[in-house]
């Protein structure tokens, strides 16, 4: 059973899987702007991660109103189960059989069983803190039901693969819940994504009963599993050099897939709110079983005071070079921002716009495969002089740099730089994934206009054109900076934001007893 609620240890306790303190993402600056801005809120956070050997460095520095920080590692060797007492980790064989009696509905009928979930989680809650998972795994009860549905559904698959995936996947919901006591009580549960942060949220709210349940996402996390799995090679391999995605998904995949779409449906089910951050995204949590009356739109949002003094700083700049073409790129140098694109991009317009030169601001420490692959790229269609790779930078410090801001990323989210870019005054040319659409040509009740272009994923032809078009034209290229500066305005500011997360805060907690 989880902690009393009667005297709980923070206002908020913030939900937090791979990201904030240990990582500088656009999450993760969002989570310490937000706590920063409510110093009269006490704050706690339950940090999910991988493995404890390859935890960073704090990112950030905790503000004074966080009140404890709380760490699990999932795929730990030497998990929290050793610091169990001795007597705890072998209980007897049939305190297991509820839970297999729910476990068993939820395997032989994935597609409806979401009442049944709910039942074998709390029986997960009951039953895992005490228990070490080895113990559960070599249950005969345990061994007899996954024998029984691998004969069922996975005969055709190597018995070694289905045990390996099958325990690959329940070890880590098995010390998720085992380290469920130490669960900071709070008064409201914010969780930044579905997936494990989101199984152990819509437990806290079942437990704490009088607390709130908020899941906000970035980008929607089930979308987001469900791609890595269609294209992970560890799940399972090709048969006789047959791709699945030629064939269909494979039985084993589609076991992964179907675990996340039913943790996600829980999640939000038991969620108060669900916030995304634009529409596109809100369409997505509904149709994965999030009620749409209880999903609202919150973008993210830039400080405008504090992009002023980069506005004039890049005006001063532009005072005495009027005539400089610099295209700038700012984020990580991962895959799933296409830096390719921008490269292939780069030469196009070199060729057209002679001057015209690139920078190229990110951290590659994520993906240095890729990033040496980008430099192999960029030696490869001779553009050492054109585009320059500068490393980690901060917003403030590279945008007084750039003309115009080049995006070529794949991924459905809203990209914070190019709020970053609209603060500062910059025209922006991205491509046309998750709300880079709705920021540049505004939404349906917004008639400022375009802030910039919009080209297709995949086409470095059109984003040439487009960076072309808007560095030739200096009327054009003020008029984009100055719709994103009024648009950033009207509708992105972080104060609104944080004024809108505040009200959430309130409404599902009951009155919050702010520091004495």
């Amino acid at each position: 059973m989880l902690p009393s609620l009667q005297n709980p240890s923070a206002d908020i306790c913030l939900i937090l899987e791979g990201t904030y303190p240990y990582d500088r993402g656009s999450v993760a600056t969002g989570v310490h702007r937000m706590i920063s801005a409510m110093p009269n809120l006490k704050f706690a956070l339950f940090f999910i991660g991988t493995e404890r050997r390859l935890a960073r460095e704090k990112a950030f520095e905790l503000p004074d109103n966080v009140t404890e920080l709380t760490e699990i590692f999932l795929f730990d060797d030497e998990f929290a189960a050793t610091e169990l007492p001795k007597f705890a980790k072998r209980p007897p064989f049939r305190v297991f059989k509820p839970l297999l009696e729910k476990l068993r509905i939820v395997l032989n009928q994935p597609e409806d069983s979401d009442e049944t979930i709910n039942e074998l989680s709390a029986e997960l809650v009951k039953t895992a803190p005490g228990c070490d998972f080895d113990w559960f795994w070599k249950n005969p009860g345990t061994c007899k039901l996954l024998t029984e549905f691998y004969e069922t559904r996975y005969s055709d698959e190597s018995f070694q693969d289905y045990l390996l995936n099958l325990k690959s996947l329940l070890q880590p919901v098995w010390r998720l819940f085992q380290a469920s006591p130490t669960l900071p009580p709070a008064s409201c549960y914010h969780s930044f994504s579905t997936g494990y942060a989101g199984l152990i949220g819509a437990q806290a709210c079942r437990f704490f009963g009088d607390s709130g349940f908020l899941i906000s996402e970035h980008e929607i996390s089930i979308r987001k599993r469900i791609m890595e799995l269609l294209h992970a090679e560890w799940a399972d391999l090709s048969i006789n050099g047959i791709s699945p995605l030629q064939t269909g998904v494979q039985p084993l995949r589609q076991l992964w897939i179907d675990f996340f779409i039913q943790t996600a449906r829980l999640a939000y089910e038991s969620a108060d709110q669900i916030v995304s951050q634009f529409q596109k995204n809100a369409d997505y949590q509904a149709e994965f079983g999030a009620d749409p009356r209880n999903i609202s739109v919150i973008p993210a949002g830039v400080s405008l005071r504090k992009m002023e003094a980069v506005r004039r700083a890049r005006a001063e700049r532009l005072r005495i070079q009027p005539d400089r073409k610099t295209v700038g790129f700012l984020g990580r140098i991962n895959s799933s921002k296409n830096v390719k694109m921008l490269l292939y991009a780069a030469r196009i317009t070199a060729d057209r716009l002679p001057g015209t030169r690139f920078l190229i601001a990110g951290s590659a420490e994520e993906d240095l495969e890729y990033y040496t692959e980008c430099r192999s790229l960029r030696a490869e269609l001779k553009l050492e002089s054109v585009v320059k790779f500068i490393g980690p930078a901060e917003a403030e410090d590279v945008l007084p740099r750039f003309d115009v801001l080049a995006l070529s990323g794949s991924s459905d989210h809203l990209p914070f730089p190019i709020l970053g870019a609209f603060g500062a005054q910059i025209p922006v040319v991205a491509t046309d994934i998750g709300a880079c659409r709705e920021l540049i040509e505004g939404r349906s009740d917004d008639d400022l206009g375009q802030a910039g272009r919009v080209v297709p994923i995949a086409k470095p032809e059109l984003m040439a054109d487009a960076l072309v078009e808007i560095l030739s034209d200096p009327g054009l290229k003020n008029r984009c900076g100055t719709i994103g500066r009024a648009r950033a305005e009207a509708c992105y500011t972080e104060t609104a934001v944080i004024a809108e997360y505040r009200d959430l805060y309130d409404r599902l907690s009951g009155p919050i007893v702010a520091f004495p």
